[in-house]
């Protein structure tokens, strides 16, 4: 299929007019406004299933979610078996990831810094109406079920032409099966072309709301021989850190040190955030992009990598394996670019050729 390809290797919102509405007489806008707000507060536990179409793979993911609101949830991957007992947490809004066979964790990063996992596991439409509606045509289908919950369903595809050309579209479309009694989302299939198989697919295949009293614990209690590296905010003395920023120019004011952004972006897509992280002698750019509905991510670091090697040791094989793992079961496209100095990789939901682009654009100093 033409363009179809997937390579391998990790609010608010402005009320419209519309004249499109459906049971309970919401307009989509209303709709998806809910799903952030109310969606955001319902606890419940569940499992979600994801299928991922790479070329001739068909990959199976499992997880359980146990979910006490935005800020606390609760992620443990169960299949496939190379990411099986991995754990995400949000705890307060701070997040932790945790490898119990190599008894490493990650604690005490901002919870944006697991976007690429919970907007994967959880779903998150948008969090900016309007560019959402500057980029993409939204509409609402007949209503349908999942397990039993009547639902919304949304359907979101991208505008024919806003990249140059009418031939085929810049980004996938998505549609979304909302639940009407709490707004959280269901299902999502992602998709590259009208009335084909979804490359990507998310749902629950069982799923239990719960009272906010009878919440799910979402805590994890690392065992005391786990390697807890701590990713917060910079400290004197502390060989490794995580912070985020809005800006190139805050980082600059902030660290002393420039960030590059790339000079090439896909018409709509806006900077949402930059990570800066070190660990130990590598420091890492991670740069967030979206448009309303799709992400984009471009990452470089300038020294040799080895903090994997220095945190886990002998298990360092195996974990860069499980991450693999990880990036295969997302639903993202992936580029490299290496120079004598630097590794680039730009992945989100582009097309291979637009993500060289934005490599190639990427001014390194």
């Amino acid at each position: 299929m033409k363009k179809f390809f997937v390579a391998i290797i990790s609010s608010s919102l402005v009320f419209f007019n519309t004249s499109i509405s459906y049971a309970q007489n919401l307009s989509v806008s209303e709709i998806l406004n809910n799903s952030l707000t109310k969606g955001t507060k319902q606890s419940f536990s569940g499992k979600k299933v994801q299928m991922t179409i790479r070329k001739d793979l068909r990959l199976e993911a499992i997880a359980n979610v146990d979910y006490v609101d935005k800020e606390n949830l609760n992620i443990t991957m169960k299949s496939p078996i190379g990411v099986f007992g991995i754990n995400y947490q949000i705890y307060k809004n701070e997040s932790l990831i945790h490898f119990p066979y190599e008894k490493l964790s990650f604690t005490d990063a901002p919870a944006t810094s697991g976007d690429m996992m919970t907007d994967t596991i959880i779903g998150k439409i948008t969090n900016e109406y309007p560019l959402l509606e500057q980029n993409y045509d939204i509409s609402l289908l007949p209503d349908d079920q999942i397990l039993g919950k009547e639902c919304y369903v949304v359907k979101i595809t991208p505008k024919v032409g806003r990249n140059g050309n009418n031939s085929y579209w810049g980004e996938p479309g998505k549609t979304f099966w909302i639940n009407k009694d709490n707004f959280q989302t269901m299902r999502e299939d992602r998709y590259w072309l009208d009335g084909i198989e979804p490359y990507f697919s998310s749902q629950y295949k069982e799923y239990k709301p719960l009272s906010y009293k009878d919440s799910p614990k979402v805590r994890v209690k690392l065992p005391a021989t786990t390697k807890k590296i701590v990713l917060g905010s910079k400290k004197e003395k502390v060989e490794t850190f995580l912070e985020i920023y809005k800006t190139p120019e805050e980082i600059e004011k902030k660290l002393k040190t420039t960030v590059s952004v790339p000079s090439y972006l896909p018409n709509g897509f806006k900077l949402r955030e930059i990570m800066v992280m070190n660990f130990y002698d590598t420091k890492i750019i991670i740069e967030k992009f979206d448009d309303g509905l799709n992400s984009l991510f471009v990452t470089y670091r300038t020294k040799p990598n080895i903090f994997l090697v220095l945190t886990a040791g002998s298990f360092s094989i195996p974990l860069i394996q499980k991450m693999s793992d990880l990036s295969l079961n997302a639903p993202y496209n992936y580029k490299g670019k290496e120079t004598n100095e630097n590794l680039i990789i730009s992945f989100g939901d582009l097309y291979p050729e637009d993500l060289t682009k934005i490599n190639d654009s990427l001014n390194l100093k």
